[in-house]
């Protein structure tokens, strides 16, 4: 039996209620693919710029007119490297030149002229053996052990090798100053120095500075506490991929920097 008229209108009112509820359905989920899309690309923009670790000061979009690097003509004062003096000089050699180098013939008004090379020694890394003495303390009754103003831990056993105060210092300074990842400053220290470390083993040893800094950074904070002027200002800094405010307050001698609007 075929349907009626009255059921076919009806079947198709349905049918176009049911498909305006699919379109409908169907531009929400492409809002919605489109967010999705635009966060999945600020997510990986973030992680690039962490990667990148020049990520302090880096720019997303680049100017469409950028100026052109370097001093413009007639701006500030030209300078150059100063020549040493003669007691800063530590090794001259001679170059001598009998003949031409072109055809081998004699040379003759030969004169003698002057160039300074200003360049960094081979840097080896410097090991140094503590023998430690240790004993037992009757008094204090307990085991006691020497400590070399040097050492910059006690540890023994398979943690009795560790990185001096100036590696450590200077992965410190790298990485805080001028936002060198770890794993960059552990490149650079095998490749320039010939010390293998690994990016794990910074981090730990900046976090054991850190801590032993934290005592002096308190009382720089409460200085400039006590101060009559403090000059404040806040901008952003990274941490990974993650942006944080970072906090200034200076005075005249001295300044402290925290990652929060206001002191610690």
């Amino acid at each position: 039996m075929r349907p009626s008229y009255q059921e076919l209108e009806k079947e198709n009112r349905r049918l176009r209620r049911e498909n305006q509820q699919l379109r409908a359905r169907l531009a929400k989920l492409e809002r919605e693919n489109r967010a999705l899309k635009k966060r999945l690309e600020q997510l990986e923009a973030e992680l690039r710029r962490g990667r990148r670790q020049a990520a302090p000061f880096s720019r997303d979009e680049k100017k469409s007119d950028p100026k052109r690097p370097g001093r413009r003509p007639g701006q500030g004062q030209f300078s150059y490297l100063k020549p040493p003096s003669e007691e800063e000089i530590q090794e001259t050699a001679e170059v001598p030149l009998p003949r031409c180098p072109n055809c081998g013939g004699p040379l003759v008004d030969r004169t003698t002229h002057e160039q300074i090379q200003i360049d960094l020694p081979e840097v080896k890394p410097l090991v140094t053996r503590f023998l430690i003495e240790s004993g037992y303390c009757p008094n204090c009754k307990r085991r006691v052990r020497a400590r070399h103003p040097d050492q910059v831990s006690e540890a023994g056993g398979a943690a009795g090798t560790c990185l001096g105060p100036r590696a450590v210092a200077l992965a410190a300074d790298l990485k805080g100053r001028l936002g060198i990842p770890y794993r960059k400053i552990s490149q650079l220290y095998e490749l320039a120095f010939g010390l293998e470390v690994t990016a794990g083993g910074l981090c730990q040893a900046d976090a054991r500075l850190a801590e032993k800094a934290e005592p002096i950074y308190r009382e720089l904070v409460e200085a400039i506490r006590q101060s009559a002027a403090v000059y404040a200002d806040e901008t952003g800094w990274r941490v990974g991929v993650l942006s944080v405010p970072l906090g200034v307050h200076q005075r005249e001698d001295h300044g402290v920097h925290h990652r929060r609007a206001s002191l610690p």
